[in-house]
């Protein structure tokens, strides 16, 4: 088949598509390494528990899942996180 400028540019090899097909298949081919490509994070036992916990509880408790599965958040983020996080930085740092 005869193809365009374009086409012919779009289907040669890239340097992404080379990339993805090497995070695809690294843990195919090496079960056990400690993957942290891509953008992905190793598996960290403890903290999948915690995370598995985490989801747990929120799917056990049929509001908190509506919230997880169709209620957006606003742009500024969710007020009861950020209020957690502002008394962490204030106990940590002893800010006001």
């Amino acid at each position: 088949m005869k193809y365009s400028v374009f086409g012919e540019k779009f289907s040669q090899s890239s340097g992404i598509a080379t990339l993805m097909e090497d995070l695809g298949t690294a843990l195919r081919e090496r079960p056990d390494m400690c993957f942290m490509g891509g953008g992905n994070p190793a598996h960290i036992p403890a903290v999948e528990r915690q995370v598995r916990d985490s989801l747990k509880t929120i799917l056990d408790d049929p509001q908190k899942a509506h919230h997880l599965f169709g209620v957006y958040q606003s742009p500024q983020g969710d007020g009861e996180c950020l209020s957690a996080l502002a008394a962490y930085l204030n106990d940590t740092f002893g800010w006001a």
